[in-house]
């Protein structure tokens, strides 16, 4: 195996044992499931915000990288809308799991637990690989609130209740402290623009890589607090569902918005290419398991069908993916 087969190998067997570390703690009696809510915050407060602000700022910023600002949309909104009517057809009239469904095909784990490590490990220059996986993600989690928060009220289970105001819960998502990376991000962008230098220690102490791995132990840790085994086949047809909008669907509906920007004077660069396309084949994002568990849809199936779908990457496009980039 090369360099980056290797990286990101250990990459993905320190979050396998960090997930395993975390539901062994809870069944143990270790440590409490209720631990996993501050694990997860100040993951997202302070370390995805500082991979935001780094990352960006290392990356060079230029008019095509606005192409995201269209891209990253129509990846959560198609799949998203498309998955609706696929889940009915496939899955039943189950509004509960038509939901579920939808959210995990409109968002994908393209941040800094996989989708932007990839990139930095896998593309050249990694600098600006990985800036582009962070801005992509970035965009995504806005437009996961904006749109995706609304499709889960209107599948949620009315009768056990859906937050009061959907414009105010979106509202508090962008100003609450776990949005700070959105603001950090932009910062980035600035003093990218700006051409303020990077500091060079934080690129000789490998600063980024350590915290992509800090940022994969809180977020795969608080996941296993929370982490319930069942039966595996309970959700066989979910899963089904799912390798096709993210493996194949997604992919596809990547390859065909660069095909007609690229017939536009405003045509990308190869490595913003390589980047979008790597990125659309990203597994469900824990995003959807958060998003089931606030608006009171079905979190066991949110939950096995973004660990299956992330453990179905692994022996599905990723080898795919190692050979073709």
């Amino acid at each position: 195996m090369n360099s980056a087969t290797w990286q990101f190998v250990i990459f993905m067997l320190f979050g396998l044992a960090t997930l395993v570390l975390g539901y062994a703690a809870r069944r143990r009696g270790w440590l409490d499931e209720s631990l996993s809510r501050p694990i997860h915050f100040h993951t997202v407060t302070w370390i995805w915000s500082a991979v935001a602000l780094l990352s960006i700022w290392r990356m060079p910023i230029d008019p095509e990288t606005a192409w995201l600002l269209v891209i990253v949309p129509a990846m959560v909104i198609v799949p998203a809308l498309v998955a609706i009517p696929l889940a009915r057809w496939w899955l039943g009239n189950d509004r509960n799991a038509i939901g579920v469904m939808a959210i995990s095909a409109g968002v994908s784990n393209t941040g800094s637990t996989m989708g932007a490590f990839l990139c930095y490990v896998m593309l050249d220059p990694p600098e600006a690989s990985r800036g582009y996986g962070i801005v992509y993600v970035t965009i995504m989690a806005a437009f996961g609130i904006i749109v995706l928060y609304p499709m889960a009220a209107h599948f949620a289970p009315h009768e056990q209740g859906v937050p009061k105001s959907i414009s105010r819960l979106m509202l508090k998502s962008f100003i609450c402290l776990p949005a700070l990376s959105m603001y950090t991000a932009i910062v980035g962008v600035i003093l990218s623009i700006t051409h303020v230098p990077f500091p060079q220690w934080i690129t000789d102490y490998k600063i980024i890589t350590v915290m992509f791995y800090a940022a994969s132990f809180g977020g795969y840790l608080g996941i296993g607090l929370r982490l319930r085994l069942g039966n595996p086949m309970q959700y066989f047809k979910h899963h089904l569902f799912l390798v096709f909008i993210r493996f194949t669907f997604a992919p596809l509906l990547a390859w065909l918005i660069i095909q007609a920007i690229q017939q536009t004077p405003w045509a990308i660069n190869p490595v913003m290419v390589r980047a979008i396309i790597l990125e659309s084949y990203m597994p469900a994002a824990v995003f959807s398991v958060m998003t089931a568990n606030l608006f009171h849809l079905d979190v066991r199936l949110a939950s096995a069908t973004w660990l299956v779908n992330t453990l179905l990457f692994v022996v599905l496009p990723l080898p795919f993916l190692l050979w073709l980039i």
